[in-house]
């Protein structure tokens, strides 16, 4: 089972996309190490499917912003986590605050290291800074809305403590 379980509002898919495609590349050798609503199985229901991946992991990523904090399913995602006695960890997009039950929590902060709710510049350039994730040719080079994260280095090492 996967040890990042995320959930977020469906209005951020394609932050959260990117964010998911960075990981994925830069996490290659773990085996299913992500879990997020693009890998749901076609005709079951996809709270089951959540349920149970959150079930075999030993956290929850909420990714907060204004969208999540009024979504009725991260909510109910993050209670169903709290309730099966699992880490949530908030990763914040923007500075809405945190709901009561997250409050108390220390999270990620990407709020200076993503573009959300703001025009994304259209010919950002993509670092290069020596790492082998940023040479000519490999997936994450070719994923679009890459380009909606900032600092790609803080990402991975942001979520890869999480490993252990």
């Amino acid at each position: 089972m996967s040890v990042l379980v995320i959930s977020y509002s469906r209005h951020d898919q394609p932050l959260v996309r990117a964010i998911v495609s960075l990981l994925k590349t830069a996490l290659r050798n773990i085996e299913k190490a992500i879990y997020w609503d693009g890998d749901f199985e076609p005709g079951d229901p996809w709270f089951e499917q959540i349920r149970e991946h959150i079930d075999a992991a030993p956290q929850l990523f909420v990714f907060w912003c204004w969208r999540s904090a009024t979504s009725e399913q991260v909510r109910r995602e993050f209670e169903y986590a709290f309730e099966r006695h699992k880490r949530v960890v908030p990763v914040l997009l923007d500075s809405t605050p945190l709901s009561p039950e997250l409050a108390p929590i220390h999270g990620i902060d990407l709020r200076s290291v993503v573009f959300h709710d703001e025009p994304i510049p259209k010919y950002e350039p993509i670092p290069i800074d020596g790492d082998p994730l940023w040479e000519e040719g490999t997936e994450i080079r070719r994923f679009r809305d890459v380009r909606m994260i900032r600092n790609k280095s803080h990402v991975i090492q942001q979520f890869s403590v999480y490993l252990d």
